[in-house]
């Protein structure tokens, strides 16, 4: 059995543990594209449900998943990955920033749950996550953040996203602007990127990586979830 140290995140603690065999099956279950539905699946298994990893950040999210696999191969697999590399400082995490007159959130994984459904491109993401993460202050369209859990979240969402989509391309170069300086500035505990498949990570000195929940299978499960798919 292997044997995890617990995590502060701020001022959120987390106690993680090793998954079980039916845990990996619950995850291998969902399709290997839906690659946050099963991360979701994975961090209820080993966080033994005492957080809704639906309600926390797609930054902690990875965190932990990368803590999962860190001491998992340190432990059992020897695995020639520095994961030191990805992670930072947790103590001082933030989930909003902002400069002058916009405000960036992160998303939760219930909000990468729906983009996962959505989004078939990495242009797609892009402009989805900006619909989600942006706020400016007395804009029509762009005031205030949405709740991903409101009746009307979808109608908002698609106003903005239809609004982003419409806009010439000098205009969104703006935007965009906006929501790159402040992901870039935010000094977050994992560096997420985004690509065609959804939200990949950045370490210090290398390329963006996927990180899923199938890392943490070895030996005959990884085999086996290979098979299933």
């Amino acid at each position: 059995m292997i044997t995890f140290n617990p995590i502060t995140i701020q001022d959120q603690h987390y106690q993680m543990h090793e998954i079980t065999f039916n845990d990996a099956l619950k995850v291998s279950a969902i399709p290997q594209a839906q690659n946050e539905r099963r991360l979701s699946e994975f961090l209820r298994a080993t966080l033994k449900g005492s957080v809704d990893p639906l309600k926390i950040t797609v930054q902690e999210r990875y965190f932990l998943l990368l803590k999962y696999l860190e001491t998992q191969s340190d432990t059992l697999l020897g695995v020639d990955v520095d994961f030191a590399k990805f992670l930072h400082d947790s103590l001082n995490f933030k989930t909003c920033f902002k400069h002058e007159d916009v405000s960036l959130r992160l998303i939760t994984g219930l909000e990468a749950e729906y983009l996962e459904s959505k989004c078939a491109s990495v242009a797609e993401w892009i402009a989805c996550c900006m619909a989600l993460q942006l706020s400016y202050t007395e804009h029509d369209v762009f005031e205030g953040f949405l709740d991903p859990t409101a009746s009307i979240f979808e109608d908002a969402f698609m106003q903005r996203l239809g609004y982003l989509k419409a806009l010439p391309l000098s205009e969104f170069e703006g935007y965009f602007d906006d929501f790159n300086h402040l992901s870039e500035s935010a000094g977050l505990i994992v560096d997420v990127g985004l690509d065609n498949e959804g939200f990949t990570v950045r370490g210090t000195d290398d390329a963006p990586m996927r990180f899923c929940a199938a890392s943490c299978f070895f030996g005959l499960f990884k085999d086996l979830d290979q098979y299933s798919h």
